[in-house]
């Protein structure tokens, strides 16, 4: 089972708290042991978020605001294929398709945690044009560790970069 620490669940949890069933399954302590869906609409478009084993609460979260206007001309400007280097839980991937539902998208998550939830993510809400590929981008081939702040398998904070947030192994 999947596991976070329970300071990195408070916060995510008390962010998402509009919600009165997750108010509840916290309070019973059962939104690590569960799998469910809630619905989340993004730029008037509503996807079906998976909440598995503590996993996805950051695509229920409004952040990033800058990111839909700053997508929206990019998109109009130079049509093309998405990369995304860091897909975590899919919050890039559901902004995209809030916007436009064909760009091709190709999204690099090395955490297989991770990429199942985001597979999980792009199967519920049926979205096309989505290829997700098991590693990382950096400048050399090869294999390295994939640091985690909250000693967490399924933390979509997680880097290659040695020292890259503050907190974090170096």
């Amino acid at each position: 089972m999947m596991r976070i620490s329970m300071v990195q669940h408070r916060i995510l949890l008390s962010r998402a708290m509009a919600d009165p069933i997750l108010r509840v399954l916290d309070k019973l302590h059962l939104t690590q042991r569960l799998v469910f869906h809630r619905r989340r609409r993004v730029n008037d478009r509503e996807f079906i978020v998976p909440l598995i084993r503590g996993s996805g609460h950051m695509n229920l979260l409004e952040h990033e605001p800058w990111m839909i206007p700053l997508l929206a001309p990019l998109l109009d400007m130079r049509p093309g294929t998405f990369v995304d280097v860091g897909v975590s839980v899919g919050q890039s991937l559901l902004r995209l398709r809030s916007l436009n539902a064909d760009t091709p998208y190709v999204g690099c998550e090395p955490n297989p945690i991770s990429l199942a939830y985001v597979e999980e993510l792009v199967r519920v809400n049926g979205l096309r044009n989505v290829r997700l590929l098991p590693v990382a981008v950096g400048d050399r081939t090869g294999l390295v560790e994939l640091m985690s702040v909250h000693d967490d398998p399924a933390d979509g904070t997680a880097t290659t970069i040695a020292g890259f947030r503050p907190g974090e192994p170096t």
